[in-house]
């Protein structure tokens, strides 16, 4: 269920990923915020590794957009419109400054209920371990590790999996630590990122609640 429409002010800062969306097609791109200047425009930077997101959504000034994001643990969504585009030196997009924004509670999402093996590696120099992943949503998921060492909320978790009977390579994603607990002698982390393909893909071997 919706919450009351949020202020921007607070929300907005460099780095934070948006994802896009045009309304009526499925096609989702994953963005990176470079700047905003409040009350005109969002300045965002297509981050996938090989790039040609924004190119995908095939873009032109005027064009709405649906904009989706997560900020400490909540789902933000509003709607906007393409201002202008770059494409040198690298593909940009600069989206009109929205004045308010609709904000939802990530625990009354679906959720897809699974136990699934993992690798999980804390930070970009950390060690790899072994670990479960227990449930999936669009906005995160909950993952069971060893109890030591103890991870921190707020630590960054670089994960990878295999999903039921896919061919392809492993799904790789970051999620940022929002909450912990130790339970049966093991530490449970709920992650917060965009898994909203990876939820799709698991609709179809596992139940959701």
């Amino acid at each position: 269920m919706a919450e009351a429409m949020q202020d921007t002010g607070e929300l907005f800062f460099c780095g934070l990923n948006m994802q896009l969306q045009v309304p009526g097609y499925a096609s989702r791109v994953i963005t990176t915020l470079l700047g905003a200047r409040d009350g005109q425009y969002l300045a965002l930077h297509d981050n996938g590794a090989n790039g040609g997101g924004l190119e995908r959504l095939r873009l032109r000034p005027g064009d709405p957009l649906v904009v989706r994001f997560f900020h400490e643990g909540v789902a933000y969504g509003f709607r906007s419109y393409v201002r202008q585009l770059l494409r040198e030196p690298e593909p940009m997009v600069f989206i009109a400054y929205p004045e308010e924004t609709q904000s939802f509670a990530l625990r009354q999402t679906p959720r897809v209920n699974c136990r699934l093996p993992a690798r999980v590696r804390v930070g970009d120099d950390g060690e790899e371990s072994t670990a479960l992943v227990l449930d999936v949503s669009e906005h995160g998921c909950r993952v069971a590790l060893p109890i030591a060492p103890a991870v921190d909320e707020n630590e960054t978790l670089h994960i990878s999996l295999a999903l039921p009977e896919e061919t392809e390579p492993l799904v790789r994603f970051s999620a940022d630590v929002r909450r912990r607990s130790e339970e049966e002698g093991r530490q449970v982390l709920g992650l917060s990122a965009d898994l909203s393909q990876t939820f799709q893909r698991l609709g179809a071997y596992f139940p959701s609640d």
